[in-house]
């Protein structure tokens, strides 16, 4: 590609996204189909991976910031310097109204980029993030994958509660290094996780994680949008019961979307303190309502239109991050906070 993009836009990155002509290289013996871009002549000595395109429709706040590492992670196997799209361009394809034109990824985390984009879409060796790029094979090719568990797409079923305790070391030191909240924002989660558990933070303080709207999904649906079977509420204060009584939690903080599920923990352990955050929540019927399929399209609960709740989202999340138990339902969100969570002393899945 001869062209240089002096100037980062959105309108520049949308450019390079419909211009992916491969470049046949020589790699000992083998051709290989990479598409390499030269933008200019800086960083000679680097090849940039260039991270453009991570988002989806159906995808949530900590489902891209798990795609993100997974990109991270695959560069720094490969010897290559990362730099993540810092334009609105980041959520291309996502429809959500709130994100259209914006980079909200940008707004909450610290891409924490070694370069910026502007001096990466001016350098001389440039690959773009895209699913047609073979990372697997690029893998075996640099004799990396024996190490894939360093690898967050490694083509295995991923689920975090399952890693052993290498893995999860492994795991929990990367994200302190990547993908870090920005300063104001966790200033403000850290002050919503002092008036919500205030006096109680030397307890035991036992977390649950529930998606009320995430445990209608039909099996067609979930097939469709990715996500694990949720437990039904009735199963989850089954368990809970097992579990309060198991670690002695006297503090349960309830991480929910109905006001109905508090009043239901309410009743079934009044000897228990029961805390949660303040914030806008949905009847269980509406929660209900919004998981269903219109037109091919799933509209799930997490496509709040004006983009209102993704900080009430954060904190609920940061919250039960910084409980010492846990009870979780297998979803994009708690793994996040698993591996966020590394104070969390025990936890167990709501299945």
């Amino acid at each position: 590609m001869k062209s240089v993009i002096k100037n980062v836009s959105v309108e520049a990155i949308r450019f390079i996204k419909r211009h992916r002509n491969p470049i046949y290289r020589k790699m000992k013996g083998m051709s290989y189909p990479i598409c390499v871009y030269r933008f200019g002549e800086l960083n000679a000595d680097k090849i940039i991976y260039f991270v453009t395109d991570i988002s989806g429709e159906k995808s949530g706040i900590y489902a891209m910031w798990l795609s993100i590492i997974s990109e991270i992670s695959f560069a720094h196997l490969l010897g290559w310097t990362p730099v993540i799209d810092d334009t609105a361009s980041l959520l291309f394809s996502s429809k959500i109204k709130c994100r259209k034109d914006k980079n909200i990824m940008n707004e909450i985390f610290d891409f924490n980029n070694a370069i910026s984009v502007e001096e990466a879409l001016n350098s001389r060796y440039v690959i773009i993030n895209a699913s047609t790029l073979d990372k697997r094979a690029l893998l075996a090719f640099v004799g990396k994958e024996k190490e894939d568990y360093k690898y967050w797409g490694n083509g295995k079923e991923r689920n975090v509660f399952k890693y052993s305790e290498l893995e999860l070391a492994y795991w929990r030191e990367f994200v302190k290094k990547n993908m870090i909240y920005r300063k104001e924002v966790l200033d403000e989660l850290e002050k919503a996780y002092n008036e919500v558990v205030g006096e109680y933070k030397q307890t035991d303080l036992l977390g649950i994680a529930i998606r009320e709207g995430k445990m209608y999904l039909s099996l067609r649906q979930r097939e469709k949008c990715g996500e694990h079977t949720q437990p039904t509420i009735k199963r989850v204060l089954e368990v809970a019961h097992k579990y309060v009584e198991m670690w002695n939690a006297s503090v349960i903080y309830l991480s929910c979307e109905s006001n109905e599920v508090i009043e239901l923990f309410k009743e079934e352990f009044p000897q228990k303190t029961l805390l949660y955050l303040k914030r806008k929540r949905r009847n269980l019927e509406d929660c209900q309502k919004k998981m269903i399929t219109h037109k091919r399209q799933l509209k799930s609960v997490n496509r709040i239109e004006d983009g209102s709740q993704d900080m009430v989202y954060l904190k609920d999340m940061y919250i039960l991050s910084k409980c010492e138990y846990a009870l979780l339902a297998n979803n994009c969100g708690a793994e996040a906070m698993y591996l966020k969570g590394a104070g969390i002393k025990k936890f167990a899945l709501l299945e």
